[in-house]
């Protein structure tokens, strides 16, 4: 049997006018069928996540996700993983590793804060669970005075304009079996759609500047402020009209898809005049792969998409962490190394 068709996916939760159903899908051996659950009361309700890696947790439910703030205080001791696309074993070791998590899967990184560029989707097995355990991990951390701050990555917007070219075979084979259309599934009348396009395309904590991939010289053009990017993005995802102007944000040059940061930098007069305009001293980046967490220009800019093995778990999984304004590269095994300025 395949990894992924080793546990029961989901659950995913669609609201029809009052009425919520929450769709688990479970393999026979043979097929995908669905298990439907009639959830009464969807406020506070406690569902059970079945994953490959953990007991099953559960997660309390919370309909309607307030909007996150672009700009928080700083914070003396931050992890930030880049472009994890549904690898929930390196993921989970990873947050072990760096003692955000218990064997549990429970916060234990008190006032600290986990930053997740983007790019949850596609390419791996697990993105149903892994969403999940962020959703718990969101709870958890505020309860504590931490913080998790999810951005959206290029990948987040395909999936919600349904452009489904890079999801795993295990999803295609779903789809084919209970005829439930995967964008669907992270639709504005679903919990996790509406939990997702709540979240930031752009946030600043303290004098770090988060973006998955960076602002271009033609977005600080448009110079529009963080919470209008992050409006903008808002209403694109929930299927509403933007300005003409404001398209270029998602286009080639805008912050989902930009790749010259890594490819052909614009130059440190540009990065500081991004970082002028946000307030801000570092610009830290994923979408674009790199062989090493590495920074430039005195780590103005540092870019943090490494390649995740998928199919090599003998491959430590590598991540940022900050702590008390000094950079490092981290990994699932616990190593950490300074990284020095290009």
């Amino acid at each position: 049997m395949e990894h992924y068709e080793a546990y029961r996916d989901g659950p995913h939760i669609l609201l029809k006018k009052d009425r919520a159903t929450a769709y688990h899908f479970a393999w026979d051996g043979k097929r995908w069928a669905v298990e439907t659950q009639p959830l009464d009361q969807l406020e506070g309700a406690r569902i059970e996540v079945a994953n490959p890696i953990l007991e099953p947790f559960t997660v309390r439910i919370q309909p309607n996700p307030s909007r996150p703030a672009s700009r928080y205080p700083g914070c003396s001791k931050l992890l930030v993983i880049s472009d994890i696309e549904g690898n929930l074993p390196a993921f989970y070791e990873l947050l072990v590793a760096q003692q955000v998590v218990d064997a549990r899967g429970n916060w234990i990184f008190g006032e600290g804060q986990l930053v997740m560029l983007g790019d949850l989707f596609d390419r791996g097995p697990d993105v149903t669970p892994l969403l999940w355990l962020l959703y718990k991990l969101e709870q958890e951390a505020q309860e504590a005075g931490g913080q998790v701050h999810i951005l959206l990555g290029n990948h987040e917007l395909m999936i919600f304009e349904g452009d489904l070219r890079y999801i795993h075979p295990k999803y295609r084979v779903q789809t084919r079996h209970t005829g439930i259309r995967y964008n669907r599934l992270f639709s504005t009348e679903s919990v996790l759609g509406r939990w997702l396009r709540s979240k930031p395309a752009v946030v600043c904590i303290g004098d770090l500047l988060f973006s998955h991939a960076g602002i271009s010289p033609a977005v600080l053009r448009l110079e529009y402020g963080l919470q209008e990017i992050n409006e903008l993005v808002h209403r694109r995802s929930m299927g509403r009209s933007v300005p003409n102007k404001a398209t270029l944000l998602f286009g080639s040059e805008g912050i989902f898809w930009y790749r010259d940061w890594v490819d052909d930098p614009p130059g440190p007069k540009v990065l500081d005049q991004v970082l002028d305009f946000y307030g801000a001293r570092h610009l830290i980046i994923g979408h674009t792969i790199v062989p090493r967490i590495q920074a430039r220009y005195d780590h103005k800019l540092i870019q943090t998409d490494l390649h995740q093995p998928h199919d090599r778990p003998d491959l430590p999984v590598r991540a940022l962490r900050i702590e008390d304004g000094a950079f490092f590269e981290v990994d699932s095994r616990g190593k950490q190394t300074p990284i020095p300025s290009q």
